[in-house]
């Protein structure tokens, strides 16, 4: 997933639209935070309200990547750590040694 970034920065538009407009900080607190210039705080806010669509469409994939992470975590979660595959997935496991099965 590719957003726009502050320059040369790890920092994406996103990340300070949700610190100043979603969270309420300062833009001269995310500054700080993020070793910015003031003016990278506000020039990235108004980016993201120069480009409403491009903003759209990057959180709704950010919206699926986490609805897919969920899923796979989900799915994940019915992995049976004795590694029984097949059939007796789910049942119990054997108190015998495998060579006696």
């Amino acid at each position: 997933m590719s957003e726009p970034h502050i320059e040369e920065r790890r920092v994406s538009v996103l990340q300070i639209r949700d610190h100043v407009e979603g969270a309420g900080l300062q833009p001269g607190a995310v500054a700080d935070r993020y070793d910015l210039e003031h003016a990278d705080v506000y020039r990235a806010l108004a980016y993201y309200h120069e480009h409403p669509r491009e903003m759209q469409r990057i959180d709704e994939e950010r919206e699926r990547a986490y609805e897919e992470l969920l899923e796979e975590i989900e799915r994940s979660s019915h992995v049976d750590p004795e590694g029984s595959i097949g059939d007796d997935a789910g049942s119990e496991p054997s108190s015998r040694p495998d060579h006696e099965r």
